[in-house]
């Protein structure tokens, strides 16, 4: 039996043949075709009762004959109808058939993409209905610290959520069964087995679990987030007391140099008040000679080429008082995608300036009295030899004098012996005296120009110690003050002296020579070396603290030292001394391209 539609109605889209009507219609035929033969027969009886066929009225017959072709051409016709209309149901069974069956595979196959999502998840997912576990996938049995996920099915949802939140996770239930509205992302702490709380944020939905409703839930462990929320509030807290605290000015500003936001020390240092500080810029504070440089640097912070500088510049406080400071830049982003800060450092450096001014102050002294000492000590040596000179020298001069007239008188006596060795005895005391004042001060260094004081010097040396030692003059030198000659020839004489004692020298070379307004002197030996940054380092030695008393002096007058030397490849020593103001360039001197004494 065919199903019949509810209400007994014949379903949409069902062909005639399967309607009750049309199974009854060969039934119905047949009494149409009774109750038409019966009424031929009536009409027979009355009208030809003569007429048979085989016994049978005949009229009787033709029309049971012609009723019966016209049934059956009929009955094919709508039969014929009716096979070609079960063929197309048929067709269009087989054909949802076969969409079912794939719609069920897709079904199959989305459920166990839906199984394994479920079950390869990092979040917790667990279905609870009437207030008990009724699946959980293995990240919510791992999350409560159950090895597999039947430990927990039939458990209660409640004793899993931590005592305080309990009344919380149960309005929520409600909320979601009563479907209300929308429930929002809620933070809760689950107990695990083993004594441990857990903090996740849960997301729970309303379904039908078998007909009856369930709540599916989804929850993400975010201890670790919270872990690191706590550590970043702690560090932020840190360094606000660090900020608000620090002994030294930080200030926080705009790429413009705008200020942000500044602390209790850089307000301190500058004097405004902190509304006032945040409207001005960087500019608008620093010495006007100090702001090209800022710019400089800012631009190559800007550019990328360097990531902060450390410089040192001058504010001008709210009291118009100079602040000398060491500034600290660095550019910073605080937000990833927010814009690029500066963050400022600023260290009070103007108790530091001064002292320092006063400590230059004082070693420029200390230098003008070691230049005045030994300008000083070089006039205490020449009084000295012009005193020899002029008392010794010459009264032995005269001495000779009067000896020699006697040794003449007594030469005819034959008493002349003893008048000879008196000579001798006093050329000898005379030839000392005459070294002795050349060697307190020599005449040339003050009678002649400076570079024939330098000629005598390497003639001394050179037949004093045995050592070859040449002058190359380039352009000569201009008359120098009495000061600048005195201290650059000592210092000649010292290195010539260090050149002696120590180097192992056999050969010296000086090289004068003048080149744009400044007066260079170079010496060069070939002796032993030494290494410099060792020697210089040890100011404490002798040669150290000669070489630091060298360098001082010439820093005095602006003049610079500069020593090369390795062990076994000779020394050179290069000075470089500005001409004195006020020398004039012009000057008899004799050019020579090379001069030896």
């Amino acid at each position: 039996m065919a199903a019949r539609w509810e209400g007994g109605e014949q379903p949409p889209g069902w062909p005639e043949y399967c309607s009750p009507g049309f199974r009854l219609q060969p039934l119905l035929w047949a009494l149409a075709l009774l109750t038409v033969l019966s009424l031929v027969e009536v009409a027979n009886h009355a009208f030809c009762p003569q007429l048979t066929f085989m016994g049978v009225h005949a009229l009787t017959v033709a029309a049971a004959a012609i009723m019966g072709a016209g049934l059956s051409f009929l009955f094919v016709r709508r039969s014929q109808s009716a096979v070609q209309e079960c063929l197309q149901l048929r067709q269009e069974s087989l054909a949802a058939r076969e969409t079912l069956s794939q719609a069920e595979a897709r079904l199959r196959d989305c459920e166990a993409r839906y199984r394994r999502l479920v079950e390869l998840s990092p979040d917790a997912i667990a279905l609870h209905q009437d207030g008990r576990f009724v699946f959980l996938n293995p990240a919510a049995a791992r999350m409560l610290g159950a090895d597999t996920p039947e430990e927990l099915v039939g458990r209660e949802v409640l004793e899993v959520v931590a005592p305080a939140y309990r009344e919380l996770a149960q309005e929520r239930i409600r909320q979601v069964l009563e479907g209300t509205g929308e429930v929002p992302r809620q933070e809760l702490q689950l107990k695990r087995r083993d004594g441990g709380v857990v903090e996740v944020e849960t997301a729970a939905v309303r379904l039908l679990y078998h007909g009856r409703p369930a709540v599916l839930v989804i929850a993400r462990d975010i201890t670790a987030r919270r872990r690191a929320e706590a550590a970043l509030r702690q560090s932020e807290a840190r360094f606000r007391t660090i900020f608000e605290n620090a002994p030294i000015g930080i200030g926080l500003m705009e790429l413009d140099g705008k200020g942000l936001e500044v602390n209790a020390a850089l307000i301190n240092m500058l004097g405004y008040p902190q509304e006032e500080l945040c409207r001005f810029t960087t500019e608008d504070l620093l010495h006007p000679e100090d702001v090209a440089e800022r710019r400089r640097l800012f631009q190559e912070l800007r550019e990328g080429r360097r990531r902060g500088y450390v410089r040192e510049a001058r504010f001008i406080r709210k009291d118009f008082r100079l602040l000398w400071t060491r500034v600290h830049t660095a550019a910073v982003r605080p937000d990833p995608d927010g814009p690029l800060l500066l963050v400022g450092m600023v260290e009070d450096i103007t108790s530091q300036k001064e002292a320092q001014a006063t400590l230059e102050s004082y070693q420029e002294r200390l230098r003008s009295l070691a230049a005045e000492l030994s300008l000083t000590e070089e006039r205490e040596r020449r009084s000295l030899a012009v005193d020899l000179h002029d008392q010794v020298s010459q009264p032995l001069a005269l001495a000779k004098m009067r000896l020699s007239a006697l040794k003449e008188a007594l030469a005819w006596e034959g008493r002349d012996q003893e008048v000879r060795e008196a000579l001798a005895f006093l050329e000898e005391a005379i030839a000392a005296s005459r070294a002795l004042t050349s060697k307190l001060s020599p005449p040339l260094l003050f009678e002649g120009d400076w570079e024939e004081a330098v000629a005598w010097l390497a003639e001394q040396v050179e037949r004093r110690h045995h050592l070859q030692v040449t002058v190359h003059r380039g352009t000569p030198w201009p008359p120098l003050p009495e000061a600048h000659r005195v201290l650059l020839f000592h210092i000649l004489q010292e290195l010539l002296t260090n050149a002696v004692k120590h180097s192992r020298a056999r050969k010296v070379e000086i090289f004068l020579d003048k080149r744009d307004n400044n007066l260079w002197i170079d010496i060069k030996d070939d002796g032993i070396g030494f290494d410099v940054a060792d020697v210089l380092g040890k100011s404490g030695t002798m040669a150290g603290f000669g070489l630091f008393s060298i360098r001082e002096r010439l820093g005095h007058m602006g003049a610079h030292l500069e020593i090369s030397s390795r062990p076994q490849e000779g020394t050179t020593v290069r000075i470089r001394a500005p001409l004195p103001e006020g020398t004039s360039t012009e000057g008899n001197h004799e050019d020579e391209d090379h001069h030896r004494r």
